[in-house]
């Protein structure tokens, strides 16, 4: 199929807080931690949208190679147990992480 599993992160800063030092440290240093583990090929962050409201307004997807997630899972779970994660002041803690595996290919529209 071709198509790869993801890890999905929904975050938010708390109230107040530094968010151009957490975007600095989380695009400068935490995915860098994560694209070291086993399985994780690349990541994109996203911000909401201006003028939109939800629950989370911060959203990374990590890529994982095709047939390695359970690897990337493991590695996650490890390095978390094992606190190789440096965190930030500013991260609040109901952040979301979500795995997902494809079910189809990706759709293209190749008419523009």
């Amino acid at each position: 199929m071709g198509a790869k599993p993801t890890m999905v992160v929904m975050a938010n800063t708390l109230p107040g807080s530094d968010e151009e030092s957490f975007n600095a440290w989380y695009t400068g240093e935490h995915i860098s931690q994560v694209l070291a583990l086993d399985g994780f090929e690349s990541a994109k962050r996203y911000q909401i949208s201006r003028g939109r409201e939800g629950q989370h307004q911060y959203l990374t997807v990590f890529e994982i190679e095709e047939g390695r997630l359970e690897d990337a899972r493991a590695a996650m779970s490890a390095a978390t147990k094992a606190g190789v994660f440096t965190g930030h002041p500013a991260l609040a803690m109901d952040f979301v992480r979500m795995w997902f595996e494809p079910i189809a290919s990706r759709e293209r529209n190749d008419g523009r």
